[in-house]
């Protein structure tokens, strides 16, 4: 590939980047406000949980129809008009007045959330040279962890100044200032939209590999919103001070920032197969690690760190393998199927980490269950990759 062509390839993964910063901001920024909308509102925190369900159902959406959409109408097109969507449900969320009105805006919001991340891994794996490909998509993702980090500490300087409503404001103003450079967007190759309506993820022997990455997503997604939702409350019963147990929870999204980059050097030298199962595998020792540590911080901190670079720099990584399962006609729709079934997991992952802490179940047996995805995860990835080799699609042989 020549030098004009990656240039033009990177060019692609650092804009996509940056609708993935502010789809983490925005994808957050509902937790972030919550306590003072529900101060506002005059009622619980827990009220808000349908509207949290229903931002998560758009999302699932969103992946599934806009991935497939991607794929008929060019990955740029549905990413200028999912990040206005998403821009549009942010400015909107303010008005709304009532739990029935915010639940209808996040699900609105959550269908732009949700396609651009498909979209964008179908466009820069579309333009990048194969020993580029894996460490842009990986760097792009990174920029979710980024948004949200952001969102934190936006809503830490606006909220108490300006009310809950600014946080929103901004995370439907800064897409919009941002859209004069993403119209430099640059288009993957032209898919003609009837062969693209007609392929399926189920022929030309990808149906075992389809399956197989679903499974995967699903237990990726819910061991990382697992954690996510959890971690500073299990640190707090292995007791840690509340202090304690936010700053080391915050190791577990800076380890994902890092471990997006390091797996993605990794995995251009190595190939995505064998370097993502090793790194379940290493993730699922890390977890348990944290559960081991009796609170101690000097295990507790670095294990956190490790199993956040393994856990959401491996959820990158897998993006990126499963764009490469797909040719392009079908791969918009690959990629968002997977992610789409994966919100599955999102959604019973919180659910799980609820029922064992209700039930009481100590910190060590809480990680203890939250490490073994992480093993399912290293035996599906083993298997999609020598499928896919079996059934020779596209070049993830190669990286076996």
């Amino acid at each position: 590939m020549s030098v004009p062509d990656e240039a033009r390839a990177i060019r692609a993964a650092i804009l996509c980047g940056l609708v993935i910063l502010f789809d983490g901001f925005d994808a957050q920024a509902l937790s972030f406000a919550a306590p003072a909308l529900s101060h506002a509102w005059g009622a619980p925190a827990s009220v808000l949980a349908p509207a949290f369900s229903a931002g998560l159902a758009g999302m699932m959406i969103g992946a599934v129809l806009l991935g497939a959409l991607s794929d008929q109408f060019g990955r740029r097109a549905v990413l200028l008009a999912g990040s206005l969507t998403f821009a549009a449900g942010a400015l909107v969320t303010p008005l709304a007045h009532n739990l029935a009105q915010l639940m209808a805006i996040r699900l609105a919001t959550g269908i732009g959330l949700g396609g651009v991340l498909p979209a964008s891994v179908a466009l820069v794996t579309d333009l990048a040279p194969p020993r580029l490909k894996n460490l842009l998509v990986m760097v792009m993702f990174s920029a979710i962890s980024i948004g949200s980090g952001l969102g934190g500490i936006a809503a830490a300087l606006l909220i108490p100044h300006f009310g809950w409503g600014a946080l929103f404001f901004a995370g439907g103003v800064l897409p919009l200032l941002a859209w004069p450079l993403l119209l430099r967007l640059p288009a993957s190759a032209a898919v003609n939209r009837r062969e693209a309506a007609a392929a399926s993820l189920f022929s030309s022997g990808r149906t075992p590999v389809t399956l197989l990455l679903w499974l995967l997503f699903l237990l990726s997604l819910m061991d990382l919103f697992f954690l996510n939702s959890w971690l500073p409350t299990l640190f707090a019963a292995a007791r840690l001070s509340g202090a304690a147990a936010v700053l080391v929870a915050v190791l577990f999204q800076l380890g994902g920032a890092g471990g997006s980059f390091v797996l993605g050097g990794l995995m251009r030298r190595w190939g995505a197969v064998r370097v993502l199962a090793v790194n379940a595998l290493v993730g699922a020792a890390a977890i348990a690690a944290m559960g081991w540590s009796g609170g101690a911080l000097a295990l507790l901190a670095p294990a956190t760190l490790l199993a956040g670079g393994c856990v959401i720099g491996g959820q990158g990584g897998l993006n990126a393998m499963a764009g490469d399962f797909y040719p392009p006609l079908v791969r918009g729709a690959g990629v968002g199927w997977a992610l789409g079934i994966g919100r599955i997991g999102s959604i019973l992952g919180p659910l799980l980490g609820g029922l064992m802490l209700a039930a009481h179940a100590p910190a060590s047996a809480l990680f203890s269950v939250a490490a073994l995805p992480q093993l399912g995860a290293a035996l599906l990835i083993l298997l999609a990759g020598i499928w896919a080799r079996r059934a020779d699609l596209g070049r993830v042989p190669a990286a076996l």
